[in-house]
């Protein structure tokens, strides 16, 4: 017997008479976090992006931008990534792939570690802010210091010439 032969009665025969309305464009239909999904993850990135450039007036300038965009996409999809594995768990339960963990839960793992790297470089976790911040202040310093030794060149330049 062939392989997609009919088996007899009620086997490979036509329909029963039901059919199923075709997908429309733009539906959910096979979505199971969205994580990979551009209209889940850009909205939601959009909204991460905004809310730190509120909070971190220094996110605003267009060096970060690149940056912050990659993070907030990440952590868009950190978030698909967990509301789906606390509905289904982190690991197989049933059939062939029982105790086996799920792919999600290693693209959650993957994208948690590239948004804390992100993270670090954007000044966002406490030890980088505070680096951060002891660099900013550092540099405000040096800048105090070279216009202090202008202001006094400036003064000896004016003393010479009276």
């Amino acid at each position: 017997m062939l392989p997609f032969e009919s088996k007899g009665p009620g086997h490979g025969g036509p329909a029963r008479g039901y059919t199923w309305e075709p997908f429309q464009p733009g539906h959910f239909k096979a979505l199971k976090h969205g994580a990979h999904s551009p209209r889940i993850i850009v909205p939601m990135a959009a909204e991460i992006a905004n809310d730190l450039m509120q909070r971190h007036e220094r996110l605003r300038d267009p060096l970060y931008r690149e940056q912050l965009l990659e993070y907030s996409k990440l952590m868009a999809q950190v978030n698909r990534f967990e509301v789906y594995l606390d509905k289904v768990g982190e690991i197989f339960e049933t059939g062939e792939k029982a105790g086996q963990v799920r792919p999600a839960a290693e693209y959650l793992l993957k994208a948690r570690k590239q948004a804390s790297n992100i993270a670090d470089r954007l000044g966002l976790t406490p030890l980088a802010n505070a680096r951060l911040g002891k660099d900013t202040a550092s540099a405000q310093a040096d800048l105090v210091a070279v216009y202090a030794q202008m202001l006094a060149e400036q003064k000896d330049d004016n003393d010479d010439s009276a």
